[in-house]
């Protein structure tokens, strides 16, 4: 499988994840405002969005490039970038490698110090991911995590997961 399907395969598991977009949609929970948590049964379903506004969502929560431009500190908001890391061939040989895919996690800081998104973002990931065979070649494994400088107004943590990618 060329990169090109392992990146659709992985980028189809989350854009579909009805608890991730509702982590990267939904605002904190506010008992004084009468907001739930986002993972309240009480909140409509995301996917049940009609396909404009579904595509909306995913477009602006799930970003395929780093693009932190429009990321400013009075727009709260909660965003995931989903990128190709490095890719280490195994014998010499592109076809058969070691790939790694990255996902940025930014969060506002006003949502990360009411319910810690970016540790319930990145819970799911792991859910999702981890130990699963999504794509390529065996299950994926989960390589490291850190923080990363976020523009001002936001947290932002990376992690990296690795798959084995080959040509069939």
């Amino acid at each position: 499988m060329a990169m090109y399907d392992n990146y659709m395969d992985i980028l189809n598991v989350i854009r579909n994840d009805e608890i991730l977009l509702r982590l990267l949609y939904y605002p904190p929970e506010d008992l004084i405002d009468g907001i739930e948590d986002p993972l309240s049964p009480n909140l409509p379903n995301i996917l049940d969005f009609d396909r404009k506004q579904l595509k909306e969502i995913r477009d602006e929560r799930i970003v395929k490039s780093a693009k932190v431009d429009d990321l400013v500190h009075d727009k709260k908001m909660c965003r995931l970038y989903v990128f190709l890391g490095r890719r280490k061939p195994k014998n010499y040989n592109y076809l058969v490698a070691e790939q790694e895919i990255i996902f940025d996690v930014f969060i506002h800081n006003d949502i990360e110090n009411a319910d810690l998104r970016s540790a319930r973002v990145s819970d799911r990931l792991n859910e999702l991911l981890v130990l699963k065979p999504i794509t390529g070649l065996g299950k994926m494994d989960y390589e490291i995590g850190q923080p990363i400088n976020a523009p001002e107004g936001f947290v932002a943590y990376r992690h990296v997961y690795t798959f084995g990618s080959g040509k069939r």
